[in-house]
């Protein structure tokens, strides 16, 4: 098992005294998180002025010394994979991945080959230490687009804390079914399809909350081309959304279905017949570095897909 050992130590400031000495603790050594620096008290990996304390609610003074000395665990349950990834951008602290139609993001119940952890693990074996090998978000199998990874604790802590507080931007490029006037706002209670296991649903009673902003691209004659924004990050939240409009995004059999088009021009038809997953394109990150602080802006092109079925659809006639 991969392992990384970490040192660290600091003294207890004013402000910090009587506190718990996990909340000392996450003041100290804010890249790591409360759940992490817990585990380690438990585990007896913490002293105070040289005396191991195992209990993460015992008060500290000020002035008192923390220590640890404890390991990263290796957190894979995969192994490393040779595969093609689409980096957009890479430094020492983060990764853009442009992500195919058909590869899953990471392990789920019986799949522990050929997803993207497994590509990443072959990449930069150092993410092993690291959740989900640092994926910070993650697209359905079927769904193309932008992916944001994190390359050490520092920068994993800061992006997922980012991503929690509605600091990345992450729009999103769309073709559904029928003709929307205009654009709008989905605020709706959220949760597990009470009947259907495997998928998402609009609830009358849930406390999570999915809010989805989505703006007309172009119109055609019985679909339409969206710009989609998301607030909330919930699993299949634009599928789920768009069809709660009844407007299910196209090539979604999960939340809407297959159908035929005999109207349509057979360029149209053949480009609908192609389209092998939703038509659903994580196109546009902006945030700022987790590290640095600077600006960053990628933009991934519309796969071709997309592309072909966007050139085929009928356009509306012209008033």
């Amino acid at each position: 098992m991969t392992t990384e050992p970490i040192h660290l130590s600091g003294t207890v400031p004013d402000n910090m005294a009587n506190k718990r000495l996990d909340q000392a603790c996450q003041h100290l050594f804010s890249d790591y998180s409360r759940n992490q620096l817990q585990n380690w008290i438990k585990a007896g990996s913490v002293t105070v002025d040289n005396l191991t304390v195992t209990k993460p609610r015992q008060t500290v003074k000020a002035d008192s010394l923390i220590t640890i000395n404890a390991t990263l665990e290796d957190h894979s349950v995969c192994e490393p994979e040779d595969m093609s990834l689409d980096i957009v951008f890479e430094d020492s602290d983060l990764m853009i991945i442009n992500k195919p139609s058909g590869l899953i993001c990471h392990p789920g119940a019986g799949i522990h080959e050929h997803t993207l952890v497994n590509g990443l693990l072959f990449h930069d074996p150092r993410l092993r230490t690291l959740p989900r090998a640092g994926l910070i978000h993650r697209l359905d199998k079927d769904t193309t687009g932008l992916l944001i990874i994190a390359k050490n604790n520092m920068s994993y802590q800061k992006l997922s804390q980012m991503m929690r507080d509605r600091l990345i931007s992450r729009q999103y490029h769309t073709v559904v079914h029928g003709k929307l006037i205009s654009g709008g706002t989905l605020r709706t209670p959220y949760g597990r399809h009470p009947t259907a296991r495997t998928k998402m649903a609009v609830l009358s009673h849930s406390e999570r909350i999915a809010i989805t902003h989505y703006r007309i691209v172009e119109r055609f004659q019985g679909f339409t081309h969206l710009e989609v924004t998301l607030d909330t990050g919930r699993t299949h939240q634009i599928r789920v959304h768009m069809a709660h409009l009844r407007h299910p995004i196209l090539g979604d059999t999960t939340y809407g279905k297959r159908c035929e088009y005999p109207n349509l021009e057979e360029k149209a038809q053949s480009a609908i017949r192609s389209l092998t997953h939703q038509a659903l394109h994580a196109k546009k990150l902006s945030f700022a570095h987790p590290i640095s602080g600077e600006p960053l802006s990628f933009e991934s092109p519309l796969p071709d897909t997309m592309t072909e079925l966007i050139d085929a659809l009928p356009r509306e006639n012209p008033c």
